[in-house]
C-alpha cells in the first residue's frame, strides 16, 4: 500500500504538468483511472509496464494539450490586436526595426572584426601600406633576397591592382586584377582549386606569358569546364596562358578575378606587400624588428618619403577594414541604442495595455482561471509579439546587410550582367 501511495502521488505531479483548465476538469478522472489500473496490477513487472505505457502516453499527450491552450491563448491575442490596431502595428514596427537594424549591424561587424579570413592562420598575416613604406623592388631577385633575408617575416609578397581587358566573345570586358610576385599564394595559404599558382622566376621581366584565374571568371567564361586550365586568354590584347583557377570566395585583393606574374622595375612604388610573421615571433616583437628594418632602408633614395607618416606593420585585417572597422562599432553601438529605446517604449505599451485590462483580468479570475492560467495568456501575447516582430525583423535585417555589402560593387559582376 506505501508503494501505490508513493505511485498515485507521483502520478498526480506529473499531470499537473497538463494546462490549467485541462488540469482542472479532467485530472480527477485520469487520476482515478491510474487507481484502478494499480490495483490491478499485481508484482514488479506488471507495475513497471504500466508506469511504461503511463509515461509514453503522457509524453505524447502533455504536448499536446499544451499546443491546445497555446493556439487558444495564440487566437485570443490576434482578438486583442484586432481590437487596437494601431497600437499593434506600431509595437510590431518599433520591436522589427530594432531587432533588424541590430542584427545587421552585428552581421557587419562579424564579417569585418570577428570571422576568421579566408587564408590559412590568417591571424599571423601582416601588410604594410604602400604610401609608407616599400621594400626593395627594382627586381625580382632584389625583393626576394630582401624577404629571404628578413629575421621576422617567414615569407613576403608583393601586390598591386588594377583594370584590364579581358576578350570575351570578340568583345573586350573590363575586369579588375592584381600583378603579384609569384609567392602570393603562398604567402596566404591559398593553393590553386584547379590547376596551379605561380612558380618560382614567374615575376621576372618578360616572363608574363601565364595567368590565374578566379573561380568565379572560370564558371563565366568556361562553364566550370575543367580543360580551361592550358587555354589562352586574351588580357589587354596578349595571349596569356591559364596555368590556375583559385577557391571559390578568393578575391585577394578586393575584387580581384584575374592575377598576373609582377613586372618589377625602378620607381614603381604603388606595391602593397602582405607577409607572414616567422613562427615564434609575436607581433611587438615584429614591430621592434620592422622599425630596424624602416631605418635601415630609410636612408636610400625613393624607399621612404619624409612627408609620409611613419611607417608601421600592421595585421592584414586592419589593413583591409581600416576606418570600416570603427565605423561598424558605432554603428553597432546605435543599433543597439535603437533597440533598446524600441523595447522600453514596447514595455510602457504593454503595460499600458494590461492597466486597461484590469477589470477584464479580475473577471476572467473570480470566474476561476488561476494566477498561472493569467500569466500564461499574458506571456502568450508577449511571445506572440517577439515572434512576428522578429519575422519582421528579418527583412530589415535583409535590406541594412545588403546596404552594408555593396561598398564597392564588383566590376565583372557589374559588365556581365549587361550581357
Amino acid at each position: 500500500m506505501s508503494n501505490d501511495s508513493r505511485s498515485v502521488r507521483l502520478y498526480r505531479r506529473l499531470i499537473e504538468l497538463y494546462p490549467a483548465a485541462f488540469h482542472q476538469t479532467d485530472a480527477g478522472s485520469l487520476e482515478q483511472a491510474f487507481r484502478d489500473e494499480l490495483d490491478k496490477a499485481s508484482g514488479t513487472w506488471r507495475v513497471a509496464r504500466l508506469w511504461f505505457f503511463v509515461l509514453a502516453d503522457l509524453f505524447v499527450s502533455i504536448p499536446v494539450q499544451v499546443m491546445r491552450a497555446g493556439l487558444h491563448d495564440g487566437r485570443y491575442t490576434l482578438r486583442l490586436w484586432a481590437r487596437h490596431p494601431l497600437h499593434t502595428v506600431f509595437m510590431i514596427a518599433a520591436l522589427a526595426i530594432g531587432i533588424g537594424a541590430t542584427t545587421g549591424g552585428f552581421s557587419v561587424v562579424n564579417t569585418l572584426l570577428l570571422s576568421s579570413l579566408p587564408f590559412h592562420d590568417p591571424e599571423r598575416l601582416a601588410s604594410f601600406h604602400p604610401n609608407e613604406f616599400i621594400p626593395p623592388h627594382d627586381s625580382s631577385k632584389q625583393f626576394h633576397d630582401w624577404r629571404e633575408e628578413s629575421t621576422y617575416l617567414a615569407n613576403a609578397a608583393l601586390v598591386d591592382q588594377g583594370d584590364v581587358n579581358i576578350g570575351v566573345a570578340h568583345e573586350a570586358v573590363r575586369v579588375h586584377a592584381a600583378n603579384a610576385s609569384w609567392n602570393l599564394f603562398t604567402v596566404l595559404g591559398t593553393p590553386a582549386a584547379l590547376g596551379r599558382t605561380f612558380l618560382p622566376g614567374e615575376d621576372a621581366q618578360n616572363r608574363d606569358q601565364v595567368v590565374v584565374i578566379s573561380y568565379g571568371l572560370w564558371q563565366q567564361l568556361f562553364g566550370g569546364d575543367r580543360g580551361a586550365v592550358g587555354s589562352s586568354i586574351r588580357v589587354n590584347g596578349k595571349q596569356l596562358t591559364i596555368i590556375g583557377v583559385t577557391p571559390p570566395g578568393f578575391d585577394y585583393p578586393r575584387d580581384t578575378v584575374l592575377w598576373l606574374p609582377a613586372k618589377f622595375s625602378e620607381g614603381n612604388n604603388g606595391w602593397t606587400t602582405v607577409a607572414r610573421l616567422k613562427p615564434g615571433v609575436t607581433w611587438p616583437q615584429a614591430r621592434t624588428a620592422f622599425e630596424a628594418d624602416v631605418n635601415r632602408l630609410s636612408s636610400a633614395p625613393g624607399r621612404l618619403d619624409p612627408s609620409s607618416p611613419r611607417p608601421k606593420i600592421r595585421s592584414l585585417r586592419e589593413a583591409l577594414t581600416g576606418p570600416v572597422a570603427s565605423a561598424s562599432l558605432m554603428l553597432m553601438a546605435g543599433m543597439t541604442l535603437i533597440l533598446l529605446i524600441a523595447c522600453t517604449n514596447v514595455a510602457n505599451l504593454l503595460m499600458a495595455r494590461i492597466t486597461d485590462r484590469t477589470s477584464e483580468l479580475s473577471i476572467r479570475s473570480a470566474l476561476g482561471a488561476s494566477r498561472g492560467r493569467l500569466k500564461r495568456q499574458l506571456l502568450t501575447e508577449c511571445l506572440l509579439l517577439c515572434a512576428v516582430s522578429a519575422l519582421a525583423g528579418l527583412l530589415v535585417a535583409s535590406a541594412v546587410t545588403s546596404v552594408a555589402a555593396k561598398v564597392q560593387p564588383s566590376p565583372l559582376r557589374n559588365v556581365l550582367l549587361a550581357f
